[in-house]
Order: C-alpha cells, then sequence, then structure tokens
C-alpha cells in the first residue's frame, strides 16, 4: 500500500506533522502534501542518488506525480541482479537522462534450460552485446558491467574455446 512505502520511506504528511506539534494541517478535508515532495528537485535528486540503487530509485515513481520519472535525472546508475531484457528496457527510458556519469550493472545469467547450455550461453551474448550498444547510447563517462556465467561455468573450457562467444563492444563516444 502506498501508505506503507511512504512510511517506510520516512515521509510525513501535514496532517500527521500537526498530530505532533508540527505545521497545521492543510484543507478543508485534512488531507495535506507530503513534506518531502515539497522539497527543491535538487535536493530529492540527492536522496535518489543515496539509494545507490537504480530499481529503488524507479520506485519512487510510484509515490507522487512529483516523483514520476525523478530517477531518470540522476547522473549515476546502478543496476543488480536485473535480467538482461530488464536492464536494456530500463536503459531505453534513460534516453533523455542530462548526461550519465556512472553506469554500473552487475548480472548473473540465469539458468539454462538442461542440455540446452550452449545455447543459451551463444544467445545471452547476444543480449550482452545488445545491453552493451543501449549503453553506448548514454555515453557514460565510466561504464562498469560484470557478467557472471553462473552455473553455465561448468561448461568444459574445450566446448567454450570450440565456441566462443561473441559479444559486440560499440564505440563510446566520450
Amino acid at each position: 500500500d502506498l501508505g506503507e512505502v511512504r512510511g517506510a520511506l520516512g515521509f510525513a504528511t501535514m496532517e500527521e506533522g500537526a498530530h505532533h506539534g508540527g505545521l497545521p494541517e492543510l484543507g478543508p478535508t485534512g488531507g495535506g502534501a507530503d513534506l518531502i515532495s515539497a522539497l527543491p528537485e535538487d535536493l530529492l535528486l540527492q536522496v535518489l542518488a543515496r539509494l545507490r540503487c537504480a530499481r529503488a530509485a524507479a520506485r519512487t515513481s510510484l509515490l507522487s506525480r512529483r516523483w514520476s520519472r525523478l530517477w531518470t535525472r540522476l547522473t549515476g546508475f546502478t543496476f543488480r541482479d536485473l535480467a538482461l531484457h530488464s536492464l536494456k528496457s530500463a536503459l531505453d527510458s534513460l534516453v533523455h537522462a542530462p548526461g550519465v556519469f556512472l553506469l554500473d550493472i552487475h548480472s548473473e545469467v540465469p539458468p539454462p534450460v538442461p542440455r540446452r547450455e550452449l545455447l543459451y550461453y551463444l544467445q545471452y551474448a547476444a543480449g550482452v552485446s545488445s545491453l552493451l550498444r543501449a549503453a553506448a547510447g548514454l555515453s557514460p563517462v565510466e561504464l562498469r558491467l560484470k557478467v557472471s556465467l553462473g552455473p553455465l561455468a561448468r561448461l568444459t573450457p574445450d566446448l567454450l574455446l570450440c565456441y566462443p562467444p561473441k559479444v559486440d563492444l560499440p564505440c563510446f563516444h566520450r
């Protein structure tokens, strides 16, 4: 519920402040604006930056219209444990980001269907290429990309030598 999310993030309403000797209630119905959303946008961006997680920052869009897409104005993004297609979608939503300084992505290859490891491994490499193209479109100053093979690491080295993954590294224009 939205009230629980607001409470977990430390949001207080004008109405709650009045009950604690703070600011008076607003409006005839007693409802009020939350105090955090009344802060200047630069300060809100600092709050989001301190989350150090793009997923958590994006979830704040649910809090109010003021927070909607505010996370896309950050200059540093850290993504952890997201599937490649979700990562690519997230990067695509940052197309209008003002200037990305840091793009930090850690992803692990999810477990494949048994007896199809090699095909899955090669398809995942193609997904990494697609992700890198999306990252290049943002022109980050610093890109950190870590892809762990997870369960695919057990493939024999001979098999990997015969079928090396092909990952295309696009040109980053910075």
